[in-house]
């Protein structure tokens, strides 16, 4: 198999899985087929209506621009935080995006690039130090300098951040320096070849010093040097920020907007509903049957996204009955993912048995989880059973009929298998809190959803012992090993082994279980356009600066 490396500063963005963001579980009635290349087409099950791969993950620019105008942006969810370092669902994402600017960038080919604050930058050959040159003349919102010294607040602020999805990273760094007043240099303790997605991520959205001498206020009140700046008008409202740095294609100043607002609408359909009324402008959906119905549509355009992000439910194995390994191997041969994805998607999906999509560079075929087993299942609660152990477990999913319904599908399969499986809802936000908190008594197994990601080095943060995103509490020291490895050569071949490793191990510890690939969008009316490629590291994350209302 063949891999690719680009130059000195930039990695080529290979699409993985990280547990950043929550299960949806939007209920869906389509049909796909796995293209030879690794690509999807998603259709409609007798429809007709179908997502060629090559329109899958593409900008839309059409029309002329119009200077000006209120957009109304429709979230799947309630924004939870705007915290640099703690951002990590998709509303949450969405939103920093138009008010933060990340340190480090990709381009439309989905690799890292200097688009972002980081107009270039420079490594040791030992990976253990980077160099990185700030744009001249960008500031906050405040007023304040976007400089080295700004980098270096953040960097101190988030080690020092409570919950930080980013505290694994941060840990590594151990000293940051402002060279002078656009440069900054990370020293880290060990090699990373990975790093400049530290600074993609949530925890590289740049906020003002200002803004971190009071955390708990950013999320009503951020201050970053993104393309909107916050209003106070009780609302999530941002107006445009006349002082942006960055320019259209044609050379315009961005954004084009005067006011953008994002709503909370959880139900699909009514999110749907509101797009076609004219309550909003654009909306995001993980419900394929929205992408279907809206590609129907002559009113609206739709931008399909797909990847390697899926659906999984989180095992917690500090706690019973998932402390009992065979109960976690259970669950899994208990779970029927193709009957799943033929009740609820009509196929439309690819079921998944490991971190990995099939047609990443990386997949390891040896390190997939079995499939649908049911005696295998049966015999496995019975051990357990006979030894007067738990059998029964309680999961927490999202308080949405999709999700109420597709788990009381799940819920019958392990009971068919001996495992009494009942639902516990509660609202996004509180999901992601008690998720966020890593507490072995949290939680017994949970509903969530990954979003894509630019290096399979996230599965460093995602599971080793210390990770910052590890929700699934993994403990696993030949894991931890595979993963340092995978993380300190620029030896493509060499990264794969370590990889093929800790997807093995993943396979054998099963502290997460994927069920199903997901089908994302941006749906819009045909008066907004401007939608960028989606961003590598975020499923359907795009520019909020980059779109504008069509000249009529």
């Amino acid at each position: 198999m063949g891999f690719s490396r680009d130059s000195i500063g930039r990695t080529r963005v290979v699409v993985t899985m990280g547990l950043v963001g929550v299960l949806a579980l939007a209920a869906c009635s389509s049909s796909s087929k796995a293209t030879s290349n690794g690509g999807t087409t998603a259709q409609h099950a007798g429809s007709g209506a179908s997502f060629d791969p090559s329109v899958m993950n593409k900008p839309q620019h059409v029309g002329t621009p119009v200077a000006g105008g209120s957009l109304t942006f429709g979230l799947e969810a309630a924004v939870s935080t705007l915290v640099p370092g703690r951002i990590v669902q998709p509303s949450d994402l969405t939103v920093a995006a138009s008010v933060y600017d990340p340190i480090v960038g990709f381009d439309d080919r989905g690799l890292y690039a200097p688009t972002g604050l980081a107009s270039s930058w420079t490594k040791t050959p030992d990976l253990k130090q980077w160099t990185f040159t700030l744009r001249p003349n960008v500031t906050f919102s405040d007023g304040t300098p976007a400089n080295a010294a700004a980098v270096v607040t953040q960097l101190a602020a988030l080690k020092k951040l409570p919950h930080c999805s980013c505290a694994a990273d941060v840990a590594h760094v151990l000293n940051v320096e402002a060279v002078d007043d656009l440069t900054v240099r990370f020293t880290l303790d060990q090699a990373n070849v990975a790093f400049p997605q530290f600074l993609a991520s949530g925890a590289g959205y740049l906020a003002a010093p200002a803004a971190w001498a009071s955390p708990d206020t950013m999320t009503s009140h951020p201050i970053g040097t993104g393309a909107f700046r916050s209003i106070t008008d009780g609302k999530l409202s941002y107006t445009r920020n006349s002082s942006y740095w960055r320019k259209s294609a044609s050379g315009h100043a961005l954004p084009y907007l005067d006011k953008i607002t994002f709503v909370a609408i959880p139900d699909s359909t009514a999110r749907l509903s509101k797009l076609r009324s004219g309550d909003v402008d654009i909306l995001q959906s993980a419900d394929t049957q929205n992408l279907v119905q809206a590609k129907r549509d002559p009113n609206l355009v739709v931008q399909p996204v797909t990847g390697s992000s899926a659906t999984i439910v989180v095992l917690n194995s500090h706690q019973p009955p998932f402390d009992d390994i065979r109960m976690r191997q259970a669950f899994n041969y208990a779970l029927d993912r193709e009957a799943l994805n033929k009740a609820y998607f009509g196929d439309s999906r690819t079921p998944a048995y490991g971190p990995l999509e099939p047609s990443n560079p990386y997949y390891d075929a040896k390190g997939q989880l079995p499939g649908h087993d049911l005696a295998k299942a049966k015999e496995l609660v019975a051990q357990v059973k006979r030894d007067g152990k738990s059998t029964t477990v309680t999961a927490l999913c999202i308080n949405t009929p999709q999700a109420s319904s597709q788990f009381a599908t799940i819920a019958k399969e392990e009971q068919a298998a001996g495992i009494g499986a009942t639902l516990k809802t509660v609202d996004q936000v509180s999901l992601v809190v008690a998720l966020q908190s890593r507490s072995a008594n949290g939680f017994e197994a949970a509903c969530f959803r990954n979003v894509q990601i630019a290096d399979p080095d996230v599965l460093y943060s995602t599971y080793y012992r210390t990770g910052g995103s590890n929700i699934s509490l993994t403990s696993d020291l030949a894991l931890d090993v595979a993963l340092r490895q995978g993380r300190r050569s620029t030896d493509v071949n060499a990264r794969k082994a370590a990889y093929d490793t800790a997807q093995e191990l993943l396979a054998k510890d099963i502290t997460t279980v994927p069920l199903l690939f997901d089908l994302y969008g941006n749906i819009h009316t045909k008066q907004v356009s401007g939608l960028s490629t989606p961003r590598p590291n975020a499923l359907g994350l795009i520019e909020p600066g980059d779109l504008y209302f069509v000249q009529r």
